[in-house]
């Protein structure tokens, strides 16, 4: 009796130790989904300091004196082409041409980075909405995208672009921005 009332506890001891290792084990696991969310809020934080500052890198290098300069000559040569029918090569004969051309590189970037969810729709929308959609619609009204460019998937993240800023502001206001008559000139008045 003496030997099995020694395996008996030792049996005994053992189920203890197991049920204690797994209460221990249990405690570990608890402690690790803890930190595992910890982890998850400080990257969300992270990923959220990383794209408001992309945005406000976008907003410096739109309102850059380089970029003022291309958008007021822009202005300039989409006004010209409002006035006359233009030959393909009006749009590519001087600086002001390729300065159409270097603005609508920077919203496309935009729009690349609004595609892949990079920056949020809403903030381009309160930053940016204004100059997107007159560009477009100025561009559209110069006929910029059917005259000179071959390729009809050029500039196509700004031309994705621009249709969501226009559901993001009908989902804020009610309607789609329309084209301002006097964008040209105030972007125009940027070289004063």
């Amino acid at each position: 009796m003496g030997i099995l009332s020694s395996q008996t506890f030792w049996i005994a001891v053992q189920a203890i130790a197991t049920a204690a290792a797994f209460v221990a084990i249990l405690c570990q696991l608890k402690k690790a989904q803890e930190q595992i969310h910890i982890l998850k809020d400080q990257t969300e934080v992270a990923r959220s300091t990383v794209r408001y500052d992309l945005l406000l890198r976008v907003d410096d290098r739109f309102n850059s004196a380089e970029a003022q300069s291309n958008r007021w000559r822009a202005a300039e040569k989409l006004k010209g082409a409002l006035s006359q029918r233009v030959p393909k090569e009006y749009w590519n004969a001087d600086e002001a041409g390729t300065a159409v051309e270097d603005v609508l590189n920077v919203l496309e970037l935009m729009g690349a980075l609004s595609r892949t969810g990079v920056v949020d729709k809403e903030n381009l929308w309160s930053l940016f909405s204004y100059h997107i959609v007159n560009y477009y619609l100025y561009c559209e009204k110069a006929q910029y995208f059917e005259g000179w460019l071959e390729d009809p998937t050029f500039y196509e993240e700004f031309k994705t672009l621009y249709r969501e800023m226009q559901k993001v502001s009908k989902t804020r206001t009610g309607e789609e921005d329309k084209i301002n008559p006097t964008f040209l000139d105030q972007e125009i008045s940027l070289s004063k």
